[in-house]
Parts: C-alpha cells; sequence; structure tokens
C-alpha cells in the first residue's frame, strides 16, 4: 500500500469513525412526560379539584352523592373520588366540572364520566337513577372540553361539534326541542338548520349555555328571561343564536343568569341579571347586550385581564400581574375583600399573588396558586372552602389539599456534525512527510444552552514504513474520541437536567 493510500485511508477512518462512534454513542435523551394542568372547580355548595397524577377530589355538600366518594355525607376537607362502582380511586383524567349537585370528569381517552343527581338525566346515562360513584356517559367519545352547571351538561368534540343531555324546560340542550334528555344530543345551528360547528369553548350557565366559536364570536341558547342570552331580548331560545356586538372574545364564562366574556385585548363584557351588580358596569340594571366591566372603584375600564369566572351573583377576573377582582354579591364574603358589603365595580380579593386560575360557585370562590396552594373564601356552610370548617370567610383562607402544578420539561438532543478534514504538506530534510488531520465536531445540544465544540488532531509521520500500525492507530484513537463525546455529551445533559 503506498504512502499516499494509507494517508487516504487514514483521513476517512478519521471522519467516518470520528461521526461514527459519536452516532451510535450519542445518548437517547427522551421528553419527560408532563403531568396533567392541575385545576379547581366550584359547584353550588362543593369544590372540585383535579390533581396533576390525574386523580379527583372533592369537598362540601354531599347530599346527593356529588363528591363522588361512595356516600351522601358532607365533608369540610377535600376526600378522593372513588372508581366505577366504587373500586379503587378514578383516575386519568384531564378536566372536571361542577354543577348544582351533580360533577363531570373527562378522561385523557376522550370520555366522559358523571356522579351525583340525576333527576333530570344530567348524568347522561339514559336513566335518572342517581350515582354515588363516576358512571360513563353514553355515547360520547373524542371530547376535549366538558361543563355543567344547574341541572345540564355540554361536551365539547374534537371536530368542534356540541353535544347535551339533562334538564331542558328552557331549550339549554339548543337541540330544538324542550325535551329533557338523559343521554347527550347534538346541539342545534342557527336557526335550527344544520348542527353548531367550528366550536373552540363551551360553557353551560344556569340555565343557559354558550358556546364560542373559532372566529370569536359567541352564541348562546337557553332562558333568557333576565337578557343571558345577550341578542338584545328576553325571549328563550331552543337553538343558538348570536350574542350582540360581540368580536374577537378568547375565553367566555357563565352561571346563574348572567354571562361574561373575555376579549383578546384583556377588557371583559357581560350581560344577563345585574341584581346584584354581578357585570361590573357600576349599576343593578339588567343588560340584555354585553356591557364593558368598569375599572376598580368605577374609573377607566377593567383591563390586563386573562381569565374570567361567574358565579351564581358575582364574578371574577384574574390579570396579567396574577391578582384576582371580584364584583357583584357579598353577603357571605364570596369578593374576598375582607367585607360583606356588595360591590358594583371591581374591588382586588384581599392578599392574592401569584394566582393561575379561579372559580365561581353559588356563593364562594377558588383560587390556584403557582406553587399549587388553593385558596377558598365566601360561604361555608357545608365545608365548601375545604379548610375543616364550616365557617364563612370574607378573605382567603388555606384549603387542606396541594396541586403542585408539574414542571414541563423536554429534552432533545439534536446533533449537528461538521468534520473538516485539512491536509498540510510540508517538506523536511530528510524526506519526511508530516501529514495532519483535523476533525471538528460540533453538538447543539436543545435541552441545555451550550454548544460544545471537540477539536481532534492527529499528526501522522509518513516517514513511518509501518502503514498498517498507524491506520490502527487513528481508528483506535477515533474510538477514543467517539467514547470521549458520549462521556461529554451524557454529563451536559445531566447537568441540564
Amino acid at each position: 500500500m503506498s504512502n499516499m493510500s494509507k494517508r487516504l485511508i487514514g483521513v476517512l477512518l478519521t471522519a467516518f469513525l470520528g461521526v461514527g462512534m459519536l452516532a451510535v454513542f450519542l445518548p437517547s435523551v427522551p421528553a419527560k412526560a408532563a403531568g396533567v394542568i392541575p385545576m379547581i372547580a366550584t359547584g353550588n355548595f362543593y369544590s372540585l379539584a383535579l390533581k396533576s397524577d390525574g386523580t379527583v377530589w372533592t369537598w362540601g355538600q354531599n347530599n346527593h352523592g356529588q363528591l363522588g366518594n361512595g356516600t351522601t355525607t358532607n365533608s369540610s376537607t377535600p376526600v378522593q373520588v372513588k372508581g366505577v362502582d366504587g373500586s379503587d380511586n378514578l383516575t386519568d383524567i384531564i378536566a372536571v366540572a361542577a354543577g348544582l349537585f351533580h360533577s363531570l370528569a373527562l378522561r385523557s381517552d376522550g370520555t366522559v364520566w358523571a356522579w351525583g343527581y340525576n333527576n333530570y338525566g344530567q348524568l347522561g346515562i339514559g336513566t335518572t337513577a342517581d350515582s354515588l360513584t363516576p358512571v360513563q356517559v353514553s355515547t360520547l367519545s373524542n371530547i376535549t372540553a366538558i361543563s355543567t352547571t344547574y341541572n345540564h351538561s355540554i361536551a365539547l368534540k374534537s371536530d368542534g361539534t356540541v353535544w347535551a343531555w339533562g334538564y331542558n324546560n328552557y331549550g339549554q340542550l339548543g337541540n330544538d326541542s324542550t325535551t329533557n334528555s338523559s343521554t347527550p344530543v347534538q346541539v342545534k345551528g342557527v336557526g335550527g338548520i344544520g348542527n353548531l360547528t367550528n366550536i373552540t369553548a363551551i360553557v353551560a350557565g344556569g340555565s343557559h349555555s354558550l358556546a364560542l366559536k373559532n372566529d370569536g364570536i359567541v352564541y348562546a341558547w337557553g332562558y333568557n328571561g333576565d337578557g343571558e342570552l345577550g341578542n338584545n331580548s328576553t325571549t328563550d331560545s331552543s337553538t343558538p343564536v348570536q350574542v350582540s356586538s360581540l368580536t374577537n372574545i378568547s375565553s367566555i364564562s357563565g352561571k346563574g343568569s348572567h354571562s361574561l366574556a373575555l376579549k383578546s385585548d384583556g377588557t371583559v363584557w357581560a350581560w344577563g341579571w345585574n341584581d346584584y351588580g354581578q357585570l361590573g358596569d357600576g349599576t343593578t340594571t339588567q343588560r340584555n347586550i354585553p356591557v364593558q366591566v368598569k375599572g376598580v372603584g368605577g374609573i377607566g375600564n377593567l383591563t390586563n385581564i386573562t381569565a374570567i369566572a361567574a358565579g351564581n351573583s358575582h364574578s371574577l377576573a384574574l390579570k396579567s400581574d396574577d391578582t384576582v377582582y371580584a364584583w357583584g354579591s357579598n353577603s357571605r364574603g364570596q369578593l374576598g375583600d375582607g367585607t360583606t358589603t356588595q360591590r358594583n365595580t371591581p374591588v382586588q380579593v384581599s392578599s392574592l399573588t401569584n394566582i393561575s386560575s379561579i372559580s365561581a360557585g353559588n356563593g364562594h370562590s377558588l383560587a390556584l396558586k403557582s406553587d399549587g396552594t388553593v385558596w377558598a373564601w365566601g360561604q361555608n356552610i357545608y365545608g365548601q372552602l375545604g379548610d375543616g370548617t364550616t365557617t364563612d370567610r370574607n378573605a382567603p383562607v388555606l384549603v387542606s389539599i396541594s396541586l403542585p402544578i408539574p414542571v414541563i420539561v423536554t429534552q432533545t438532543a439534536t446533533v449537528l456534525t461538521t468534520v473538516t478534514n485539512t491536509s498540510t504538506v510540508t517538506s523536511v530534510s530528510p524526506p519526511t512527510i508530516i501529514k495532519t488531520t483535523t476533525a471538528t465536531t460540533t453538538i447543539t445540544e436543545s435541552a441545555g444552552e451550550k454548544t460544545v465544540t471537540v477539536t481532534n488532531t492527529i499528526t501522522e509521520n509518513d516517514g513511518d514504513s509501518s502503514g498498517f500500525n498507524i491506520n490502527w492507530g487513528i481508528f483506535a484513537l477515533a474510538v477514543a474520541f467517539g467514547l470521549s463525546l458520549r462521556v461529554l455529551i451524557i454529563k451536559t445533559i445531566k447537568k441540564k437536567s
């Protein structure tokens, strides 16, 4: 074999094996599985919490089994929801909703489960028998969102269609009838033509329902005696009607007989019943079309809002600085401002910071902090505040449960390999050719923020007649290069994890 051939083989082996060893020994860095995002929900006189492990916990009133623990005993501290037939516990849940006396849970497989009061078929199981533990809602699959309040329930499918079941005296099921249904029925389109489609969010109000379309428009149906459909009338509708003058809506909420909408610009709009100032416009006048919620003390308008929650006769809003504001009825301290004074414009909830989500019930309120702690205030006659007492609170108290928010860590190792071969030929006396080969490998590891560059330089004395040994030396050096890279990358990734 000629010296030139030996040099060529050495260069190729260095480049090939440097990359080859990198490919063989580069550790697999899978994404760490993210837990479920915790959430809170408020029913009439009880509360629900979803933990990041997919389990559900409840507390408060339990006269119809709405706590789902197989009993009808009230609890002033959280109890775990049982599994089907009371065996084990309910798991793999990704969302929860609380009604008057019944509860809903959405499983990760797209099925819906219900428990509690069922006099109007609101459990969706084809009967009107109550259930103290979860039962599967009939015929529903591929569900992405759920909502319930008084005695009807609704669900959003992945195809953008809406399904409803339960009490329907005012047309709140949206299927162009006023007949109760113990199994899900599809919500019709506007005017009863076709079916409602392209929906991205749903809300079950007291006896009305709301849906947000992908174009930022809101639709409503059901009871409208207090203007809760927002279409400038007080006529009930058993099919969807468009809420007047609302555009660019990003979120909706409704409970009792009023409704809320959050615009993409961070402003809040409200309509419907307003006897307690729950519309936040500084009056107690019923509104049949949306009005803008005022700022604190009635000065300007409420802005920089990221989330909203409608209670039975009060309302909550979460600001971008993670503080909470409330307005409306305050007879049980549900506004959390340290008083029981009704407020027709927003006031700040006392001592709450770093809040990530909110929920408003009949006469109580909940907030979830970014540290996983849950805070409650307002009416507590059945222990719905979860603090181990039945004492009303006009300022937030700590609930006896923690909902740690999972840290989502994604580690993806992206390897960009560049091999540069440089040959330098130098004349020396006596005639000996020195050849230097440089292999440079750059590794970019996206789980961290550092780029590691490793340069491997091999010097071959072409005057050495032992070509076979030279190439084996190059091979050994390339193997060592690959191994050293493996150790370096593993250490880097472990350090970043």
